[in-house]
């Protein structure tokens, strides 16, 4: 049976330990889908935008 994780992606540190865990939950043939949501009325800081890039490039791998 096929499968598919769905993982929410934040510029928090920390959510690297979340996609990691739902790559590792993975069967073969499984996939995974990141979302974002934005908050358009929020900006985000240079170093938050940094790290959503790499939890992005992460899920993305």
């Amino acid at each position: 049976m096929n499968n598919t994780v769905l993982v929410c992606l934040s510029p928090s540190p920390s959510n690297i330990e979340v996609i990691q865990s739902a790559y590792q939950s993975l069967h073969k043939n499984d996939k995974l889908i990141a979302i974002y949501v934005s908050n358009q009325g929020q900006k985000l800081k240079e170093s938050e935008q940094q790290q959503l890039d790499k939890n992005m490039e992460l899920a993305n791998a």
